[in-house]
């Protein structure tokens, strides 16, 4: 028994013209004849009766026509999975996240909706252990240059963004309408930094460095921390002042709405924040899909690297 033979079966059924079903196969009606007699011989019954011009359901034929179809409907859901299967795109994109991983979020859940099968995976380690079994990194340049560099050779500029002096009105009450600050107004504030050991630490080591020749002092580390969350409680308790780029504004919001952001007086510092990644033949397909997917949300031109 042939697929095709159930098919001229069902039509058969459906429209009872042996030349309709011919016209509707783009096939000759003596093709369908054969097609139904060797499905009746192979059966041992006589699936239709001759009624005038027209043919009829036997019996058996209304019985088997049940099977038929629900054999028909089987195969072309079968053939859809197939189809979709192939055109869709499975797998786990690796993603280590040495910037700000919230920045991502977004572009992340856009990806999802449409490729829902593909999942992904967070990793936050040092970059010994990361460029092992990591396909993308989300990272900030420094001078040019970005950390990890070495193992992800292909990278693309996201955006450039600003930084903020953060603070609470527990440390020092401003008036709303102040909105900058002088850097020299922060001589004998306590400073809460990420430790320099820390893959998010970007280059706040090098701007505090550089403030002796812009303003003839050093800040005066307080504080060092490892996690972004406990950073901000600590600003938000008043034990000191902090830099923020422009993307973790929001989240620090959230954690404390009473936190105000200044902008830098006569300094201006901002950091890149790029995509990197392998080589795209050492990357899944889902990896590779998805760089091309986050290039395209970013409004990045087209990539042609290798």
């Amino acid at each position: 028994m042939e697929m095709q033979q159930l098919h001229a079966f069902s039509l058969l059924a459906q429209y009872e013209n042996m030349s309709t079903v011919a016209s509707l196969l783009n096939t000759s009606q003596p093709q369908i004849s054969k097609l139904i007699a060797a499905l009746e011989a192979e059966l041992g019954v006589q699936l239709f009766d001759r009624v005038g011009r027209g043919l009829r359901l036997s019996k058996h034929g209304q019985l088997f026509c049940q099977y038929a179809d629900d054999t028909l409907i089987s195969m072309n859901r079968a053939k859809m999975a197939m189809k979709n299967l192939h055109n869709s795109v499975l797998g786990t994109v690796r993603l280590g996240t040495f910037a700000f991983a919230p920045i991502l979020n977004r572009c992340i859940l856009s990806y999802h909706q449409e490729k829902p099968e593909v999942n992904f995976r967070y990793s936050y380690r040092s970059l010994y252990s990361l460029r092992k079994d990591i396909d993308i990194v989300l990272t900030a340049s420094e001078s040019g240059h970005y950390t990890a560099e070495n193992y992800f050779p292909v990278s693309c500029k996201l955006f450039e963004e600003k930084y903020f002096v953060v603070l609470s009105p527990k440390f020092k009450d401003y008036p709303p309408e102040k909105t900058s600050i002088d850097l020299y107004e922060t001589k004998d504030f306590p400073y809460i930094v990420m430790a320099q050991a820390h893959p998010y630490k970007a280059h706040i080591y090098d701007m505090l460095q550089s403030f002796s020749n812009v303003v003839g002092f050093t800040p005066r580390v307080a504080f060092e921390v490892n996690e972004f969350f406990f950073k901000v409680l600590l600003v938000s308790e008043g034990a000191g002042i902090a830099f923020l780029p422009e993307v973790c504004l929001p989240a620090a919001k959230q954690i404390d709405p009473t936190l105000r952001f200044f902008t830098i007086e006569h300094y201006t510092t901002t950091r890149s924040v790029l995509l990197a990644r392998q080589r795209r033949n050492v990357l899944s397909q889902a990896a590779n899909d998805f760089w091309d997917f986050a290039l395209e949300y970013f409004h990045h031109p087209a990539d042609v690297l290798p």
